[in-house]
């Protein structure tokens, strides 16, 4: 299909992306995907403006195109042209729907399997992002269309390892505050049972009653400190809130 002569624009200086394109290169490789159009219009996806972070908000469509082999294009209308100067990539302009449709025509000869914002059935809503109608274009020019899911957990989440060592420093710290808080509790259950033991041994009723009462108390006292009723920062009293709870991580 014929197509016009696109316009390369090339920033002097080229910052670093915000993600490992060689990486998610590598995966595409490994599951036979050929290529990535991220598809945008009017900040419509926000996967995006995650991998280009500072992107100002565009008029036209746009697309940053990733290969499984060769450079990563962004593709958007000359009158968005600021929006897209301080990109880490090459850029490449269309003037028209027609021109938009040659280029990604091109874009995609000999490839089979393009990813994008995608998700069968919407089982995945979050990923569910590209509109019906991009869709049916890129199948149009003869690829199969699979979810980008993946590839977008391969680009952004994934932590630095800066990221991993404060993590692990954060959970170092708030396992020493929770020893340091709760040793006076382990302290007081381990008397309490000790107690218990000792008053089932003794032969004296009275012996018996004492330790038992000490123990109860003690033990009483050690479920008090892990539920305790206390006013909540809302203004509501009486509410029960466990302190040893185990909430869902993220």
């Amino acid at each position: 299909m014929p197509g016009r002569v696109f316009v390369s624009a090339y920033p002097r200086r080229m910052p670093t992306p915000a993600f490992s394109v060689p990486a998610v290169q590598a995966y595409m490789r490994d599951h036979r995907i050929d290529a990535w159009l991220v598809y945008d219009f009017r900040g419509s996806n926000g996967v995006l403006n995650l991998l280009l972070p500072g992107r100002k908000h565009s008029t036209r469509r746009a697309g940053l195109y990733i290969p499984a082999e060769g450079e990563a294009v962004i593709i958007h209308s000359p009158l968005d042209d600021a929006c897209f100067k301080d990109a880490p990539f090459a850029r490449e302009q269309f003037l028209g729907w027609n021109d938009w449709r040659n280029w990604l025509f091109a874009r995609f000869a000999g490839k089979r399997r393009v990813a994008m914002e995608y998700s069968p059935g919407c089982m995945l809503p979050v990923i569910s992002i590209v509109d019906a109608g991009a869709i049916e274009l890129v199948r149009s020019l003869g690829v199969e269309v699979v979810s980008s899911a993946d590839l977008v957990q391969v680009c952004l989440a994934v932590w630095t390892r800066d990221a991993l060592e404060g993590h692990l420093r954060a959970s170092h710290l708030v396992t020493q505050a929770k020893d340091a808080g709760f040793w006076p509790l382990y302290v007081i259950v381990f008397w309490g049972f000790g107690l218990l033991i000792h008053a089932a041994r003794d032969s004296d009723i009275e012996v018996r009653r004492l330790y038992g009462g000490l123990a109860a108390l003690l033990l009483i006292g050690a479920v008090v400190v892990c539920v305790y009723p206390h006013k909540a920062a809302g203004g509501t009293e009486g509410k029960v809130y466990f302190m040893l709870s185990t909430g869902p991580t993220v």
